[in-house]
């Protein structure tokens, strides 16, 4: 996720000619900033207070919210997941900026930045215009592979400790999910099943072809998952996770826009189906029927 938001960074930067700053939220470890700046060569603040030792969407917005006015900002990044998406709109509201989610491509027109986002369960790409202000916006997962390059041979990770009160916030206790994370998000291949496989047996296939590769997983569309062949953690699409391996394998998968949305990103895409017709064809770089 550092990669897309530093890809997404560096094009804003080349567009503003502004610095990048990369915000870590934490109750006082200063370790991953160290090693994001050492790494990429970039500016890394970390912010500081014990409410932000576990994630609230109301802590999370107060402390950038917090930073953000005392260091004013064309652009906020966050990455496009259950928790970026959780905290973005109300920290632009909080900002009274405007807020772009989804966003897969970045471009400028009539000297403005035009950030292009899905709509329509992918049916339509919108282009959305942000000419002034501030703006947050949510960064696709494999949408920006670039990175923050920067000649650092021992950056200064700057610290600030800001005032978090949770007033809005109810605790509770965190709970383990029934089925563990499979680990889709860090595999280099994907083999995900669908409809087509639909029996046990099937599905043992699906999951040796997996085992073929080394930092694999197996992950599923959302039928696959509704007959119990893969755990609702291993879900790709728009319901789901978005993912982008460096190669997806599509077993028995038609391509509906909701499945799709989560995984086209993918450097190379394999499908796999006894429909030569499947909409999933239209986007794999192999098919095989």
């Amino acid at each position: 996720t550092i990669e897309d938001l530093l890809g997404m960074a560096v094009q804003l930067r080349e567009y503003t000619g502004f610095s990048i700053a990369c915000l870590f939220l934490t109750s006082g470890d200063e370790t991953a900033a160290r090693e994001t700046a050492l790494r990429h060569g970039i500016d890394c603040v970390s912010i500081t207070s014990p409410a932000l030792s576990v994630y609230t969407a109301e802590g999370y917005t107060t402390a950038i919210a917090h930073y953000c006015r005392m260091n004013p900002c064309a652009f906020i990044c966050a990455p496009h997941t259950s928790r970026g998406c959780d905290f973005a709109p109300a920290l632009a509201v909080r900002l009274n900026a405007a807020c772009v989610t989804q966003v897969h491509a970045f471009s400028v027109r009539d000297n403005a930045a035009i950030f292009s986002r899905a709509s329509a369960h992918g049916k339509v790409e919108t282009d959305y215009s942000v000419s002034e202000g501030t703006a947050v916006v949510t960064v696709m997962k494999g949408a920006f592979h670039g990175r923050a390059h920067g000649r650092v041979e021992n950056p200064p990770v700057s610290a600030h400790a800001v005032e978090v009160t949770l007033t809005h916030t109810l605790s509770s206790l965190p709970r383990r999910a029934a089925n563990p994370d499979p680990g889709i998000d860090r595999a280099e291949v994907i083999v995900s099943a669908g409809r087509g496989v639909s029996t046990p047996e099937r599905m043992e296939l699906v999951r040796n072809l997996a085992k073929s590769f080394s930092r694999s997983a197996v992950a599923g569309s959302r039928i696959a998952c509704d007959m119990g062949l893969v755990p609702y953690a291993a879900q790709v699409g728009m319901t789901g996770r978005t993912v982008a391996p460096k190669l997806y394998i599509a077993c028995g998968i038609s391509g509906s826009l909701q499945h799709v949305a989560g995984m086209k990103n993918s450097k190379t895409i394999v499908a796999i189906n006894r429909d030569p017709d499947a909409p999933i064809f239209k986007i794999a770089d192999a098919g095989i029927v």
